[in-house]
């Protein structure tokens, strides 16, 4: 079981992720950084692999907090 400052921590720092995940998909960054066509990456336009990256490493994350427990109240499986 993890002690309450390293699950705080954890779970400050995921809050953190998902927020600038979120950032990363809407305007401006998206329209500066990811709202293009060209380079193609195996054939798919680079809009689209930039948000499907993004979902990817979402999907990482709520992995990795899920394997860790870190957001469990009392870190048993219910």
């Amino acid at each position: 079981m993890l002690d309450p400052a390293t699950r705080r921590r954890r779970t400050l720092g995921a809050v953190a992720w998902f927020f600038v995940s979120t950032l990363l998909l809407i305007a401006p960054i998206f329209t500066t950084v990811g709202n293009r066509i060209e380079p193609r990456v195996l054939g798919l336009p680079f809009s689209l692999v930039y948000v499907l990256g993004v979902v990817a490493v979402n999907f990482a994350v709520l992995g990795w907090l899920y394997a860790t427990r870190s957001v469990d109240d009392d870190g048993e499986v219910s």
